[in-house]
C-alpha cells in the first residue's frame, strides 16, 4: 500500500488552462441537463390538451424542436376540426349553421382549464405566456397560438440547455458544491 499526497483547488483558484480542462471534462461527461424531462412533460400535455400528437421532438445542445401532427393545419382547418367534432349532426354532415359557427368561433381560453393540462412545472407558464402574447396581434388564431406557445416552451429550453452547457454556469455549479480539483483541472 502506498499513500499519496494531492493538492485540491477550488474552481477559483485554477488557472485559466486548468479551468478550460475542467470544463471540456464536465461537457464531455455532461449527458443530461436539469427540468428537460419535465419541460417535455409540460409540452406533451399541453398538446394532449389540445388534441394534438407530437410526432417527433429532439432537445440537445445541437437543436431543439417539438413537429406535432397541427403543423400542416392554418387556423380555418382547425377550427372546421373543433366545429366537426363538437357539431356533427346523426348523418355525419357539416351544415351551413356549422360553418357559420365556424366564424364566430372565439379562441380558446387554456389558462381556464389549467387543471386540465398543466403539469406544474415551469414550461407551463412559457406555453402560457407564448398562448396569450399571440393572441394579443391575432386575436382568433388558435393554431397560431398553439404554435407560438410551443415554439415559445422549445426557446426556453434551448436557452436553458445553452445555458447548462456554458463556462459560466460550470463555474457557479463548481463553486455552489464545493468541487475540488487537481492542479490540472482534473475533478478530486
Amino acid at each position: 500500500m502506498r499513500i499519496s499526497e494531492v493538492k485540491v483547488y477550488p474552481y477559483s483558484e485554477l488557472s485559466d488552462k486548468s479551468k478550460e480542462h475542467a470544463f471540456h471534462h464536465h461537457l464531455d461527461r455532461h449527458t443530461e441537463y436539469h427540468w428537460l424531462e419535465e419541460g417535455i412533460d409540460s409540452i406533451k400535455s399541453w398538446c394532449d390538451w389540445f388534441a394534438i400528437t407530437i410526432s417527433d421532438y429532439s432537445f440537445s445542445n445541437c437543436q431543439c424542436y417539438v413537429h406535432t401532427d397541427a403543423d400542416g393545419f392554418d387556423e380555418e382547418e382547425l377550427k372546421l376540426m373543433e366545429v366537426t367534432q363538437r357539431l356533427l349532426d346523426d348523418d355525419d354532415e357539416v351544415c351551413e349553421w356549422y360553418i357559420q359557427s365556424l366564424r364566430e368561433m372565439k379562441p380558446t381560453r387554456p389558462e381556464e382549464y389549467r387543471k386540465s393540462w398543466e403539469t406544474g412545472y415551469c414550461a407551463d407558464e412559457s406555453l402560457l405566456h407564448g398562448w396569450n402574447s399571440h393572441l394579443k396581434t391575432n386575436p382568433n388564431d388558435n393554431i397560431g397560438a398553439f404554435r407560438a406557445a410551443v415554439d415559445y416552451a422549445v426557446y426556453l429550453i434551448q436557452e436553458d440547455i445553452e445555458w447548462q452547457d456554458s463556462q459560466e454556469y460550470f463555474a457557479e455549479m463548481s463553486e455552489a458544491n464545493a468541487f475540488e480539483y487537481e492542479e490540472d483541472g482534473t475533478i478530486h
